[in-house]
């Protein structure tokens, strides 16, 4: 918001008061008296004291991010080997009207792989891949045991990530 200062803001403007305070001599007028320089070196340290713990707060979130990231950039390998699985197969072990069938059943629309850029998406996609692939027939369109099996450990990682990134 404009006009509240962060901790770093002001922990810097006291540090410049106490500087230029440090250089006047006894005899200056703007030099702060006692009391004004006991309330503001109490007040620094205070407000040090009080950041200190905030960077492990700010490192658990920028952990918790990149693990998010990370859970999400290997959710979109895993989720192209599902669709490469399904597109790969021979026309004799799947026909075309199957292989659209499996693939939107998958959530890819129009069967087409499409763009990975959005996190919502990849999310769907990976909650719809362990949703469709038990009942999905025939079985040889179904994303393999350990592919689903590996999406729903990142998916779990990205999920419970996300929650540490917002604490």
């Amino acid at each position: 918001m404009p006009g509240i200062k962060t901790s770093d803001e002001l922990l810097a403007q006291a540090l410049l008061v106490q500087q230029v305070d440090n250089a006047r001599s006894a005899t200056d007028f703007f030099k702060l008296s006692p009391v004004l320089r006991t309330v503001l070196d109490t007040a620094h340290q205070t407000l040090q004291n009080a950041t200190a713990a905030v960077p492990s707060a700010r490192g658990v979130r920028q952990d918790a991010t990149a693990l998010y990231s990370e859970a999400i950039a290997t959710l979109k390998e895993l989720l192209r080997a599902g669709f490469k699985h399904i597109d790969g197969q021979l026309p004799y072990v799947l026909t075309a009207a199957q292989k659209r069938a499996a693939l939107e059943a998958y959530g890819w629309t129009g069967a087409k792989l499409g763009a990975l850029d959005k996190n919502t998406r990849i999310l769907d996609l990976a909650q719809q891949a362990i949703a469709v692939t038990p009942t999905l027939q025939p079985e040889v369109a179904r994303y393999p045991v350990e592919l689903v099996t590996r999406i729903q450990a990142a998916l779990q990682d990205a999920v419970s990530s996300a929650a540490g990134a917002q604490t």
